[in-house]
């Protein structure tokens, strides 16, 4: 038992502290609850500050979020839980459809970013999701990167946004018209 009734258990690998049983009273009164939230560890992940960074537009927040964590519902993911005829890519039919091939190694994808290069100018642009991941973990945050990463952002919700069009609504976007939308 610890000094306040409570019993203490393993934690960390130790025992729980006098000092985290204190952190967990508040006016006098044990709460389980800030105990227990003391006792969880946070997984912090390197790209947050830049997914949710006030310049990227709240929708493709989302996307982007789902995108560096893979969970975007592609049809490699999808044929695990129910069957699809077939898991080709919906833009190229080309390969099988994945998150890094719908973003990064599809041929309509690589026309977006070559048109947005034109305007943008010759930025290093990520080759996988990994690759993303590194780059938000490396990169300053300076408003260069900042725009840079909004730009990111936009492009990938609506490569995203054109993929589900072509699948669902049976049309497509041309290349030069995503990079003018971005």
């Amino acid at each position: 038992m610890g000094g306040l009734g409570v019993v203490v258990t393993e934690s960390k690998g130790g025992k729980t502290s006098d000092y985290q049983l204190t952190l967990a009273v508040k006016s006098g009164k044990f709460s389980a609850t800030r105990f227990y939230n003391q006792q969880l560890t946070e997984n912090r992940v390197d790209f947050a500050g830049w997914v949710w960074d006030r310049l990227v537009i709240p929708k493709h927040r989302f996307v982007y979020w789902q995108l560096l964590n893979s969970l975007l519902l592609t049809r490699d993911k999808l044929v695990r839980i129910m069957p699809i005829h077939d898991i080709r890519c919906p833009v190229c039919e080309l390969k099988e459809e994945s998150h890094d091939h719908v973003l990064f190694d599809c041929l309509f994808a690589k026309h977006v970013i070559n048109h947005i290069w034109s305007w943008l100018g010759q930025v290093t642009w990520p080759t996988s999701i990994s690759d993303l991941c590194d780059r938000c973990f490396l990169a300053r945050h300076d408003i260069q990167n900042r725009m840079i990463n909004a730009v990111d952002a936009a492009t990938f919700y609506l490569i995203w946004q054109n993929r589900n069009n072509c699948l669902f609504n049976l049309f497509c976007s041309s290349p030069r018209r995503i990079s003018q939308d971005v």
